[in-house]
Protein backbone atom coordinates (compact mmCIF):
# COMPACT_ATOMS: atom_id res chain seq x y z
CA UNK A 1 0.00 0.00 0.00
CA UNK A 2 2.84 2.45 0.85
CA UNK A 3 4.41 1.70 -2.51
CA UNK A 4 1.07 2.20 -4.25
CA UNK A 5 0.50 5.53 -2.48
CA UNK A 6 4.04 6.62 -3.39
CA UNK A 7 3.53 5.72 -7.03
CA UNK A 8 0.36 7.82 -7.20
CA UNK A 9 2.14 10.81 -5.63
CA UNK A 10 5.04 10.35 -8.02
CA UNK A 11 2.71 10.43 -11.01
CA UNK A 12 1.03 13.58 -9.70
CA UNK A 13 4.39 15.26 -9.13
CA UNK A 14 5.45 14.48 -12.68
CA UNK A 15 3.67 17.27 -14.56
CA UNK A 16 0.28 16.30 -13.17
CA UNK A 17 -0.21 13.65 -15.91
CA UNK A 18 -3.37 12.28 -14.39
CA UNK A 19 -5.00 15.15 -12.58
CA UNK A 20 -3.61 18.26 -14.20
CA UNK A 21 -2.77 21.44 -12.34
CA UNK A 22 -5.18 22.11 -9.49
CA UNK A 23 -5.67 22.27 -5.76
CA UNK A 24 -2.94 20.19 -4.11
CA UNK A 25 -5.25 19.09 -1.30
CA UNK A 26 -7.83 17.96 -3.84
CA UNK A 27 -5.16 16.01 -5.70
CA UNK A 28 -4.04 14.34 -2.49
CA UNK A 29 -7.63 13.50 -1.58
CA UNK A 30 -8.13 12.05 -5.05
CA UNK A 31 -5.09 9.81 -4.59
CA UNK A 32 -6.40 8.71 -1.18
CA UNK A 33 -9.81 8.07 -2.71
CA UNK A 34 -8.33 5.93 -5.47
CA UNK A 35 -6.36 3.93 -2.93
CA UNK A 36 -9.57 3.39 -0.94
CA UNK A 37 -11.23 2.36 -4.21
CA UNK A 38 -8.53 -0.24 -4.90
CA UNK A 39 -8.89 -1.51 -1.33
CA UNK A 40 -12.68 -1.67 -1.83
CA UNK A 41 -13.38 0.84 0.94
CA UNK A 42 -16.40 2.02 -1.05
CA UNK A 43 -17.80 4.56 1.44
CA UNK A 44 -14.50 6.40 1.91
CA UNK A 45 -13.66 6.17 -1.80
CA UNK A 46 -16.98 7.71 -2.84
CA UNK A 47 -16.72 10.50 -0.26
CA UNK A 48 -13.15 11.52 -1.06
CA UNK A 49 -13.49 11.26 -4.82
CA UNK A 50 -16.69 13.30 -5.03
CA UNK A 51 -15.37 15.95 -2.62
CA UNK A 52 -12.20 16.46 -4.66
CA UNK A 53 -13.77 16.15 -8.13
CA UNK A 54 -14.70 19.81 -8.43
CA UNK A 55 -11.20 20.99 -7.56
CA UNK A 56 -9.08 18.95 -9.98
CA UNK A 57 -8.57 19.80 -13.63
CA UNK A 58 -9.59 16.34 -14.96
CA UNK A 59 -12.34 15.01 -12.67
CA UNK A 60 -13.57 12.20 -14.95
CA UNK A 61 -11.61 9.53 -13.10
CA UNK A 62 -13.05 10.78 -9.81
CA UNK A 63 -16.59 10.46 -11.05
CA UNK A 64 -16.06 7.03 -12.65
CA UNK A 65 -14.50 5.51 -9.54
CA UNK A 66 -17.06 7.22 -7.30
CA UNK A 67 -19.88 5.84 -9.49
CA UNK A 68 -18.53 2.32 -9.14
CA UNK A 69 -18.23 2.84 -5.37
CA UNK A 70 -21.83 4.04 -5.18
CA UNK A 71 -22.93 0.97 -7.12
CA UNK A 72 -21.05 -1.34 -4.75
CA UNK A 73 -22.84 0.40 -1.85
CA UNK A 74 -26.20 -0.39 -3.46
CA UNK A 75 -26.94 3.19 -4.52
CA UNK A 76 -27.78 2.62 -8.18
CA UNK A 77 -29.37 6.05 -8.66
CA UNK A 78 -26.35 7.74 -7.13
CA UNK A 79 -24.09 5.76 -9.45
CA UNK A 80 -26.08 6.91 -12.50
CA UNK A 81 -25.88 10.54 -11.37
CA UNK A 82 -22.12 10.28 -10.96
CA UNK A 83 -21.79 8.68 -14.40
CA UNK A 84 -23.75 11.60 -15.85
CA UNK A 85 -21.31 14.01 -14.19
CA UNK A 86 -18.42 12.03 -15.65
CA UNK A 87 -20.00 12.28 -19.10
CA UNK A 88 -20.42 16.05 -18.88
CA UNK A 89 -16.91 16.56 -17.51
CA UNK A 90 -15.08 15.46 -20.66
CA UNK A 91 -15.43 14.97 -24.39
CA UNK A 92 -13.01 12.03 -24.46
CA UNK A 93 -14.25 9.58 -21.82
CA UNK A 94 -17.29 8.22 -23.61
CA UNK A 95 -15.95 4.68 -23.90
CA UNK A 96 -14.77 4.45 -20.29
CA UNK A 97 -18.10 5.85 -19.06
CA UNK A 98 -20.11 3.41 -21.18
CA UNK A 99 -18.01 0.45 -20.04
CA UNK A 100 -18.34 1.44 -16.39
CA UNK A 101 -22.11 1.64 -16.77
CA UNK A 102 -22.27 -1.63 -18.72
CA UNK A 103 -20.31 -3.46 -16.04
CA UNK A 104 -22.65 -2.21 -13.33
CA UNK A 105 -25.72 -3.18 -15.34
CA UNK A 106 -24.29 -6.61 -16.04
CA UNK A 107 -23.48 -7.24 -12.37
CA UNK A 108 -27.06 -6.22 -11.57
CA UNK A 109 -28.47 -8.79 -14.02
CA UNK A 110 -29.79 -6.07 -16.35
CA UNK A 111 -28.69 -7.83 -19.51
CA UNK A 112 -30.88 -6.03 -22.05
CA UNK A 113 -29.80 -2.65 -20.62
CA UNK A 114 -26.18 -3.84 -20.75
CA UNK A 115 -26.52 -4.57 -24.46
CA UNK A 116 -27.98 -1.11 -25.07
CA UNK A 117 -25.05 0.49 -23.27
CA UNK A 118 -22.58 -1.74 -25.13
CA UNK A 119 -24.14 -0.59 -28.40
CA UNK A 120 -23.10 2.94 -27.42
CA UNK A 121 -19.62 1.69 -26.53
CA UNK A 122 -19.40 -0.20 -29.84
CA UNK A 123 -20.16 3.00 -31.77
CA UNK A 124 -16.99 4.43 -30.23
CA UNK A 125 -14.76 1.36 -30.56
CA UNK A 126 -16.51 -1.79 -31.67
CA UNK A 127 -13.56 -4.15 -31.31
CA UNK A 128 -12.34 -2.99 -27.91
CA UNK A 129 -11.50 -6.18 -25.92
CA UNK A 130 -13.65 -5.16 -22.93
CA UNK A 131 -16.62 -4.44 -25.21
CA UNK A 132 -16.25 -7.86 -26.86
CA UNK A 133 -15.78 -9.65 -23.53
CA UNK A 134 -18.87 -8.06 -22.02
CA UNK A 135 -20.91 -8.94 -25.12
CA UNK A 136 -19.67 -12.52 -24.76
CA UNK A 137 -20.82 -12.65 -21.13
CA UNK A 138 -24.22 -11.10 -21.87
CA UNK A 139 -25.01 -13.39 -24.82
CA UNK A 140 -24.00 -16.39 -22.72
CA UNK A 141 -26.32 -15.33 -19.88
CA UNK A 142 -29.19 -14.69 -22.31
CA UNK A 143 -28.45 -17.97 -24.15
CA UNK A 144 -28.52 -15.97 -27.37
CA UNK A 145 -26.58 -18.52 -29.36
CA UNK A 146 -27.09 -16.83 -32.75
CA UNK A 147 -25.55 -13.56 -31.58
CA UNK A 148 -22.77 -15.42 -29.78
CA UNK A 149 -22.02 -17.31 -32.99
CA UNK A 150 -21.66 -13.99 -34.84
CA UNK A 151 -19.31 -12.76 -32.13
CA UNK A 152 -16.88 -15.69 -32.36
CA UNK A 153 -14.90 -14.39 -35.40
CA UNK A 154 -14.33 -11.04 -33.66
CA UNK A 155 -13.15 -12.77 -30.48
CA UNK A 156 -10.70 -14.83 -32.53
CA UNK A 157 -9.53 -11.94 -34.73
CA UNK A 158 -8.79 -9.64 -31.81
CA UNK A 159 -7.31 -12.29 -29.49
CA UNK A 160 -9.80 -11.13 -26.89
CA UNK A 161 -9.55 -14.42 -25.03
CA UNK A 162 -7.06 -17.28 -25.07
CA UNK A 163 -7.34 -20.08 -27.64
CA UNK A 164 -8.35 -22.52 -24.88
CA UNK A 165 -11.05 -20.16 -23.61
CA UNK A 166 -12.32 -19.59 -27.15
CA UNK A 167 -12.61 -23.34 -27.68
CA UNK A 168 -14.47 -23.60 -24.36
CA UNK A 169 -16.90 -20.88 -25.50
CA UNK A 170 -17.48 -22.65 -28.82
CA UNK A 171 -18.00 -25.98 -27.07
CA UNK A 172 -20.52 -24.49 -24.64
CA UNK A 173 -22.30 -22.71 -27.50
CA UNK A 174 -22.78 -25.74 -29.74
CA UNK A 175 -23.43 -28.18 -26.89
CA UNK A 176 -26.17 -25.90 -25.54
CA UNK A 177 -27.62 -25.39 -29.00
CA UNK A 178 -27.69 -29.15 -29.62
CA UNK A 179 -29.28 -29.75 -26.20
CA UNK A 180 -32.02 -27.22 -26.96
CA UNK A 181 -32.69 -28.83 -30.33
CA UNK A 182 -32.95 -32.26 -28.71
CA UNK A 183 -35.53 -30.93 -26.24
CA UNK A 184 -37.59 -29.58 -29.16
CA UNK A 185 -37.63 -32.92 -30.97
CA UNK A 186 -40.45 -34.28 -28.82
CA UNK A 187 -42.83 -31.71 -30.27
CA UNK A 188 -42.00 -32.60 -33.89
CA UNK A 189 -43.61 -35.28 -36.10
CA UNK A 190 -41.56 -38.48 -36.32
CA UNK A 191 -40.45 -37.89 -39.92
CA UNK A 192 -39.13 -34.41 -39.07
CA UNK A 193 -37.12 -35.34 -35.98
CA UNK A 194 -34.04 -36.75 -37.70
CA UNK A 195 -33.96 -33.93 -40.29
CA UNK A 196 -34.08 -31.28 -37.56
CA UNK A 197 -31.36 -33.04 -35.56
CA UNK A 198 -29.09 -33.44 -38.57
CA UNK A 199 -29.59 -29.81 -39.62
CA UNK A 200 -28.31 -28.67 -36.23
CA UNK A 201 -25.46 -31.18 -36.39
CA UNK A 202 -24.36 -29.95 -39.83
CA UNK A 203 -23.98 -26.41 -38.46
CA UNK A 204 -21.50 -27.55 -35.81
CA UNK A 205 -17.80 -27.21 -36.79
CA UNK A 206 -15.99 -30.51 -37.23
CA UNK A 207 -13.55 -29.84 -34.38
CA UNK A 208 -16.54 -29.45 -32.03
CA UNK A 209 -18.34 -32.50 -33.44
CA UNK A 210 -15.39 -34.63 -32.35
CA UNK A 211 -15.48 -33.49 -28.73
CA UNK A 212 -16.59 -36.09 -26.21
CA UNK A 213 -19.79 -34.51 -24.88
CA UNK A 214 -21.14 -33.21 -28.20
CA UNK A 215 -20.71 -36.49 -30.07
CA UNK A 216 -22.25 -38.39 -27.15
CA UNK A 217 -25.31 -36.13 -27.30
CA UNK A 218 -25.73 -36.59 -31.04
CA UNK A 219 -25.13 -40.35 -31.14
CA UNK A 220 -27.40 -40.95 -28.12
CA UNK A 221 -30.19 -39.01 -29.79
CA UNK A 222 -29.78 -40.92 -33.05
CA UNK A 223 -30.12 -44.14 -31.05
CA UNK A 224 -33.20 -42.77 -29.27
CA UNK A 225 -34.70 -42.16 -32.74
CA UNK A 226 -33.85 -45.80 -33.63
CA UNK A 227 -31.25 -44.57 -36.12
CA UNK A 228 -28.65 -47.08 -34.95
CA UNK A 229 -26.95 -47.45 -38.32
CA UNK A 230 -26.42 -43.69 -38.56
CA UNK A 231 -25.10 -43.67 -35.01
CA UNK A 232 -22.72 -46.54 -35.82
CA UNK A 233 -21.33 -44.70 -38.83
CA UNK A 234 -20.80 -41.57 -36.76
CA UNK A 235 -19.22 -43.34 -33.78
CA UNK A 236 -16.96 -45.67 -35.76
CA UNK A 237 -15.64 -42.75 -37.82
CA UNK A 238 -14.92 -40.75 -34.66
CA UNK A 239 -13.29 -43.68 -32.86
CA UNK A 240 -10.74 -44.11 -35.64
CA UNK A 241 -9.50 -40.58 -34.83
CA UNK A 242 -10.08 -40.16 -31.09
CA UNK A 243 -10.79 -42.56 -28.24
CA UNK A 244 -13.27 -41.91 -25.46
CA UNK A 245 -14.68 -44.65 -23.23
CA UNK A 246 -18.15 -43.06 -23.29
CA UNK A 247 -18.19 -43.44 -27.08
CA UNK A 248 -17.30 -47.11 -26.74
CA UNK A 249 -20.05 -47.64 -24.16
CA UNK A 250 -22.55 -46.23 -26.66
CA UNK A 251 -21.06 -48.35 -29.42
CA UNK A 252 -21.73 -51.50 -27.41
CA UNK A 253 -25.43 -50.61 -27.18
CA UNK A 254 -25.97 -50.23 -30.94
CA UNK A 255 -28.55 -52.47 -32.60
CA UNK A 256 -27.69 -52.27 -36.27
CA UNK A 257 -29.53 -53.99 -39.10
CA UNK A 258 -26.29 -55.71 -40.12
CA UNK A 259 -25.27 -57.16 -36.73
CA UNK A 260 -21.87 -58.28 -37.99
CA UNK A 261 -20.65 -54.81 -38.99
CA UNK A 262 -20.28 -53.26 -35.51
CA UNK A 263 -18.76 -56.49 -34.17
CA UNK A 264 -16.16 -56.58 -36.94
CA UNK A 265 -15.32 -52.90 -36.43
CA UNK A 266 -14.94 -53.33 -32.66
CA UNK A 267 -12.72 -56.38 -33.12
CA UNK A 268 -10.34 -54.31 -35.26
CA UNK A 269 -9.80 -51.95 -32.33
CA UNK A 270 -8.82 -54.75 -29.95
CA UNK A 271 -5.08 -54.97 -30.79
CA UNK A 272 -4.60 -51.27 -29.99
CA UNK A 273 -7.00 -51.12 -27.03
CA UNK A 274 -6.75 -54.58 -25.49
CA UNK A 275 -6.66 -53.07 -21.99
CA UNK A 276 -9.89 -51.10 -22.43
CA UNK A 277 -12.61 -52.67 -20.26
CA UNK A 278 -15.31 -50.68 -22.09
CA UNK A 279 -14.21 -52.06 -25.46
CA UNK A 280 -14.21 -55.64 -24.16
CA UNK A 281 -17.73 -55.11 -22.79
CA UNK A 282 -18.85 -53.66 -26.13
CA UNK A 283 -17.38 -56.58 -28.09
CA UNK A 284 -19.09 -59.00 -25.71
CA UNK A 285 -22.44 -57.30 -26.25
CA UNK A 286 -22.07 -57.53 -30.03
CA UNK A 287 -21.07 -61.18 -29.69
CA UNK A 288 -24.44 -61.73 -27.99
CA UNK A 289 -26.25 -60.06 -30.91
CA UNK A 290 -24.42 -62.47 -33.21
CA UNK A 291 -25.22 -65.44 -30.91
CA UNK A 292 -21.57 -66.08 -30.17
CA UNK A 293 -22.24 -67.05 -26.56
CA UNK A 294 -18.86 -68.49 -25.64
CA UNK A 295 -16.93 -65.52 -27.00
CA UNK A 296 -19.26 -63.12 -25.21
CA UNK A 297 -18.55 -64.86 -21.86
CA UNK A 298 -14.80 -64.63 -22.48
CA UNK A 299 -14.95 -60.91 -23.29
CA UNK A 300 -17.15 -60.13 -20.29
CA UNK A 301 -14.80 -61.99 -17.95
CA UNK A 302 -11.77 -60.17 -19.41
CA UNK A 303 -13.54 -56.87 -18.98
CA UNK A 304 -14.37 -57.63 -15.33
CA UNK A 305 -10.72 -58.43 -14.60
CA UNK A 306 -9.74 -54.98 -15.85
CA UNK A 307 -12.68 -53.08 -14.36
CA UNK A 308 -15.41 -54.82 -12.32
CA UNK A 309 -18.40 -52.77 -13.47
CA UNK A 310 -21.96 -53.51 -12.39
CA UNK A 311 -23.31 -53.55 -15.96
CA UNK A 312 -20.64 -56.05 -17.06
CA UNK A 313 -21.56 -58.41 -14.19
CA UNK A 314 -25.23 -58.03 -15.14
CA UNK A 315 -24.60 -58.81 -18.83
CA UNK A 316 -22.59 -61.89 -17.94
CA UNK A 317 -25.12 -63.09 -15.36
CA UNK A 318 -28.02 -62.63 -17.80
CA UNK A 319 -26.20 -64.58 -20.51
CA UNK A 320 -25.36 -67.45 -18.13
CA UNK A 321 -28.96 -67.54 -16.96
CA UNK A 322 -30.08 -67.87 -20.59
CA UNK A 323 -27.62 -70.74 -20.99
CA UNK A 324 -29.14 -72.45 -17.92
CA UNK A 325 -25.96 -71.99 -15.88
CA UNK A 326 -28.01 -70.68 -12.99
CA UNK A 327 -25.47 -71.13 -10.20
CA UNK A 328 -22.81 -69.16 -12.07
CA UNK A 329 -25.43 -66.61 -13.06
CA UNK A 330 -26.50 -66.05 -9.45
CA UNK A 331 -22.87 -65.78 -8.37
CA UNK A 332 -22.21 -62.99 -10.90
CA UNK A 333 -25.46 -61.20 -10.01
CA UNK A 334 -24.31 -61.28 -6.39
CA UNK A 335 -20.83 -60.00 -7.28
CA UNK A 336 -22.38 -57.18 -9.32
CA UNK A 337 -24.67 -56.22 -6.45
CA UNK A 338 -21.82 -56.27 -3.95
CA UNK A 339 -19.69 -54.22 -6.34
CA UNK A 340 -22.37 -51.53 -6.27
CA UNK A 341 -22.69 -51.64 -2.46
CA UNK A 342 -19.61 -50.04 -0.97
CA UNK A 343 -20.84 -49.56 2.61
CA UNK A 344 -22.18 -52.45 4.67
CA UNK A 345 -22.84 -52.67 8.41
CA UNK A 346 -19.75 -53.77 10.34
CA UNK A 347 -19.68 -56.99 12.32
CA UNK A 348 -20.37 -60.65 11.63
CA UNK A 349 -24.06 -60.98 12.49
CA UNK A 350 -24.76 -63.83 10.08
CA UNK A 351 -23.72 -66.93 12.04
Amino acid sequence: LTTLRGSFNSVIATKQKIFGVGDEKAQAKTVDGLIDFIEENWTLARKKLTQSAGKVKAPTINYLAAARSAYELGDEQGALELLHKAETSTNRGGLAIALTQARMQFCNGQYEQTLATLARASSIRAEHPVVLNLRLQVYTQLKDWNELKKLLPLLSKNNTISADKLLEVELNLYRSQLNEQIKKLNSLPVDEKKAALNKTWAEIPTKIQYTEDVLCLYASQLMALAEHDSAEKCLSSALTKYWFNRWIDLYGLLRCIDKKRPLQAAEKWLPKHADCAQLLLAVGRHCIQNQQWGRAIDFFEQSIKLQPRTDTFAELARLLDYMNEHDRSHAYYKLGLMQNSKVLIEGNYYK
